[in-house]
């Protein structure tokens, strides 16, 4: 999936398996402009990698990993899967299922 194989979507994804996080928060946390963090959760929000939901007083957006199972656009059922284990690295993982495994 396009989506992992970009830089951006791959630092922002493992910063959300820390918890939810707002645009402006998440472009802090990886050190890019706000407009590209924007554009990247917005292209995950699409294939359905990342969710967001308005919160608080103020109605801020947060963005989240979607717990939901995700399509690619040629309609392949894909999960992602984020292991994470203390003091390393996360890992990403895009699975892809075909009708035969279904």
């Amino acid at each position: 999936m396009v989506a992992l194989s970009d830089p951006v979507h791959r630092r922002l994804l493992m910063r959300l398996t820390q918890g939810p996080a707002t645009a402006d928060a998440l472009a802090n946390a990886v050190g890019l402009e706000l407009s590209e963090v924007q554009c990247g959760l917005e292209h995950m929000v699409e294939i359905r990698l990342v969710e967001r939901q308005r919160e608080g007083v103020g109605h801020e957006m947060f963005y989240d990993l979607d717990s939901r199972a995700a399509f690619t656009p040629d309609g392949e059922f894909t999960r992602i899967v984020i292991r994470c284990d203390r003091g390393m690295p996360c890992e990403i993982e895009l699975r892809v299922l075909t009708d035969e495994w279904m």
